[in-house]
């Protein structure tokens, strides 16, 4: 813009912009740019404020433009909208509030969209050098399906419209998806799935020419790829016709039409005779460098017997690792070749059907069958739908001798016969049908290939279900002994209960319900309160430590009323030696366990007793130690105290009332008790607290007293 036309130039680079906003404007990242066309646009012709035209026009231009880049997601959003809040509320405070509060709602969705979108997207790598997807089972390809699945994951989010376009701008919505399927194709170009998803997001949302477009795109990028060989001529199918006058045949509209089947057919073939050759390089290879080997030993080695045969045996499992790596991958490509071969049949079968009838030779479909047969790298399956279409769609004879034809170039095989007695059943042939039952199972029974007796239980299993529905009982049987010799693993029952079942219901297997105590409902069984459910609790190794002491003295009553009216003892200190006595007969046997708390009052296991156990509580849980707790912290005042605020009644004279009852007898004089906090000799002071003992230790005495 220093030199020459500036206006030319301002315009171009303008128009640069544009196209780069259009092309990239939607992305995450694309806010430097929006703050680059902001400030360009800023430093153009025309003053911010002004009142001539050239004035109104750049700021109605910066209006849009802040207007676009607030719709946009991106990480420069804030600064952005502060500018755009400078410049509305520079030009006027009024209306400058107005525009940003219509401004706002847009913002704020962006803001918001922002922030889900840098979490959905941090963990993306975000290449524009794609690779091949690892193998299943190999190095890397759990990282390769975890970004699929990140890709998957963003394309959602896209497609439900967080940003709230599809209503108003439907365009920008598809605009923002398909941006985003490209971003996705960059990373995973040789991924087919991700091409043929947004192949079809757009052919069905009106973006036909853009589907088609990323259609061949992806075709050309994965050849080999039959989802997207299928999906082009599918589409290319219907989106043509036949015109019996302009092309008679329909030859012009099927060359169009097998086109993406003869370029995936070529790369499949191609990738075929390239594993191949693979593999006879490896096994030159090994044998090569098994040869030198031997050579380079045999200066110092004595090569004898043993040592050849170990080499030989060493170097035949390597040839054999090989020769199955490569013969597994080929036998997955000539299933791709063969079921790619019965899809240009079935294409064609729709197109030209099976030919004029005044053309020589084959035509129509069956052309097709004799183009595979000549390439060959078949399998069972061509044959089997080859002779399907042949029968269901013109009931030919030539379906039997397809199937007839199949038979004999893979006997090993058992789709083969069982698709072809079947075909023989439905056909009312059912003599010849049992006789290729017969011969084929009677072949595989008699070899000593285990592999070719699992194959036989499929015809086993057919022919029994047919027969069990329209043979004879003996034939039933006879077939079930058969097969109980030959499979013995399988349970008779099973083999019994097959007569009698259909695909959606087993009466071997169902139990009627004749009774209702049959349906009785299940009752909640709850933990008896008597059963010990605490066995850790110390509460409960308190209770058996006392009950199960062997104490020489006569235990304290455990009901304070039971008294015979003997005079009772006081509790006195132990001796010394009596103490020292008692602890050794009371001494656990085992050396490691801890000592036993302190034994409990009469009265406190009394109250232990008659409490049920904390299962049998469902509502709320007691904290056993915020209950010791609060019983060791409370004081109790002083037995004298208690005794002189409730004085014992004195008798009186003429009636007595009915309430309160009255004593016959003055009450025994009180006897003086142990000082408050006096706590036994010996006894330990625990975890329990010797506060709380010594108190309930002075009230269960004054109440004995």
């Amino acid at each position: 813009m220093q030199t020459g036309d500036t206006s030319q130039a301002y315009k171009n680079i303008h128009q640069t912009f544009e196209f780069a906003l259009k092309s990239v404007g939607m992305d995450k990242d694309s806010g430097n740019l929006w703050q680059e066309y902001i400030n360009f646009l800023r430093a153009g012709p025309g003053t911010v404020g002004g009142s001539g035209w050239q004035d109104s026009q750049k700021m109605d231009t910066l209006r849009d433009a802040y207007g676009k880049a607030l719709s946009v997601p991106t990480s420069a959003i804030q600064s952005l909208w502060k500018e755009y809040d400078a410049f509305e509320t520079g030009i006027n405070k009024i209306n400058g509030r107005k525009m940003m509060q219509e401004r706002s709602p847009d913002y704020m969705t962006a803001r918001t969209a922002y922030t889900q979108l840098q979490n959905i997207t941090k963990r993306i790598d975000r290449t524009s050098r794609p690779r091949l997807p690892p193998a299943l089972g190999y190095a890397g390809d759990l990282e390769y399906q975890q970004q699929v699945s990140l890709w998957r994951e963003w394309l959602h989010w896209e497609k439900n419209d967080p940003l709230e376009l599809k209503e108003d701008k439907f365009d920008a919505y598809l605009d923002r998806v398909i941006f985003t399927y490209r971003q996705a194709l960059m990373a995973l170009q040789f991924w087919p799935e991700t091409w043929y998803e947004a192949a079809e997001f757009c052919i069905l949302n009106g973006r036909e020419e853009t589907g088609l477009g990323l259609l061949n795109q992806g075709f050309t990028s994965n050849p080999e790829s039959a989802l997207l060989a299928f999906k082009l001529a599918d589409h290319l199918e219907s989106t043509t016709s036949n015109d019996s006058t302009n092309d008679p045949g329909a030859k012009i509209r099927m060359k169009t039409v097998r086109e993406p089947y003869d370029k995936v057919l070529d790369a499949l073939y191609d990738v075929q005779k390239k594993t191949e050759g693979r593999m006879q390089a490896d096994i030159q290879r090994l044998e090569l460098s098994t040869s030198n080997g031997q050579a380079d030993a045999g200066g110092d080695e004595v090569l004898t017997a043993s040592n050849v045969s170990e080499r030989k045996a060493a170097l035949d499992e390597q040839l054999n690792v090989v020769r199955k790596a490569a013969s597994s991958h080929i036998e997955v490509l000539s299933n791709l070749i063969s079921h790619i071969w019965v899809a240009l049949m079935r294409a064609t079968r729709r197109i030209q059907g099976k030919g004029l009838p005044n053309e020589k030779g084959p035509s129509g479909f069956r052309t097709i069958f004799n183009e595979a047969r000549k390439r060959g790298q078949l399998t069972p399956e061509f044959y089997v739908e080859t002779a399907h279409i042949e029968w269901n769609c013109y009931r030919d004879p030539t379906g039997t001798r397809i199937l007839e034809r199949g038979v004999k170039l893979y006997p090993n095989d058992s789709l083969l016969p069982l698709e072809y007695i079947k075909h023989l059943i439905s056909k009312d042939d059912i003599t010849n049908a049992r006789a290729v039952f017969e011969t084929t199972v009677n072949r595989f029974t008699s070899s000593n290939d285990s592999t070719l007796v699992a194959k036989s239980k499929d015809l086993f299993l057919y022919f029994h279900e047919y027969e069990s529905k329209f043979g004879e009982l003996s034939q039933i049987v006879r077939l079930e002994s058969r097969m109980k010799e030959l499979f013995p693993e399988d349970p008779a029952l099973k083999q019994f209960s097959a007569r009698y079942r259909t695909p959606g219901f087993d009466p071997m297997s169902a139990q009627p319900v004749i009774s209702a105590r049959q349906m009785m409902p299940k009752t909640a069984l709850h933990p008896s309160v008597e059963v010990n459910t605490m066995v850790n609790s110390p509460i409960q190794k308190v209770i058996d430590h006392v009950t199960s002491t062997n104490s020489p003295k006569r235990p304290l009553p455990v009901d304070d009323d039971e008294e015979d009216g003997r005079p009772q003892k006081i509790a006195r200190g132990e001796s010394p030696s009596m103490a020292t006595q008692i602890r050794k007969i009371a001494q656990p046997s085992v050396p490691t366990r801890p000592p036993a708390p302190a034994p409990l009052p009469p009265a406190i296991l009394h109250l232990l007793s008659i409490l049920p156990k904390a299962s049998a509580y469902t509502d709320i849980k007691f904290d056993a130690n915020a209950i010791h707790k609060l019983i060791k912290e409370k004081h109790l005042p002083a037995p004298t105290t208690v005794g002189a605020a409730r004085p014992p009644p004195t008798p009186q004279t003429g009636a007595a009332p009915a309430w309160p009852p009255q004593f016959s007898q003055a009450p025994p004089p009180p006897m003086i008790p142990p000082p408050q906090g006096y706590v036994p000799q010996g006894t330990p002071t625990s975890q329990y607290g010797a506060g709380m003992f010594a108190n309930l230790t002075s009230r269960i005495w004054t109440n004995r007293v």
